[in-house]
């Protein structure tokens, strides 16, 4: 009997163990992906008001910078903004320049930032909005994943315009190369 109850915890003791060896082996820990980053997003309702198209940087000391362009193509003007030669349509498009600085590391960072958005337009076209160049800046989430290519924000992204204050908050999604 006594020889049974051996047999029997020796076998137990060694099913338990290498059990454990196989469940509780210590996962990889995915490496975080190496600086710079580069990447194009699409912004809406961000820094250019109602969308803007993005590169952005991310450097080795987490400073950033990010350039951006918001087209505006063929808008309707109003009868009191019409030239000589009744041309109904203006073309035009805002340009943003911003710092950007990232806390954090890894897949979670805090982005904060500043910058200035200047428009060129062959008239003034959209009555209620900001009057450019205007001061803008941003603070808010953004992920960087390991080793997929698509970057996520969601950002509060106010512009300071004159006197006026216009908040905004953005989402953003984009492809990291």
């Amino acid at each position: 009997m006594k020889l049974g109850l051996l047999i029997i915890s020796i076998l137990f003791g060694i099913q338990t163990a290498t059990y454990s060896q196989i469940v509780f082996e210590p996962k990889e820990q995915k490496k975080e992906r190496s600086l710079p980053v580069h990447s194009l997003y699409i912004d809406i309702l961000g820094n250019a008001y109602s969308y803007s198209l993005n590169y952005d940087v991310i450097n080795k000391n987490n400073i950033g910078f990010r350039v951006g362009i918001t087209p505006y193509f063929d808008l309707t003007i109003n009868d009191k903004e019409l030239p000589k030669n009744n041309d109904r349509s203006s073309q035009s498009f805002l340009l943003i320049g911003m710092g950007n600085y990232y806390f954090g590391t890894g897949l979670h960072r805090l982005e904060t930032g500043l910058g200035m958005v200047f428009s060129v337009t062959d008239r003034n076209i959209r009555p209620g909005l900001p009057t450019y160049p205007a001061f803008t800046g941003t603070i808010g989430y953004r992920i960087i994943p390991f080793k997929e290519n698509i970057t996520l924000r969601l950002a509060f992204t106010p512009i300071l315009s004159g006197d006026e204050f216009y908040p905004h908050i953005g989402f953003s999604i984009g492809y990291i190369f």
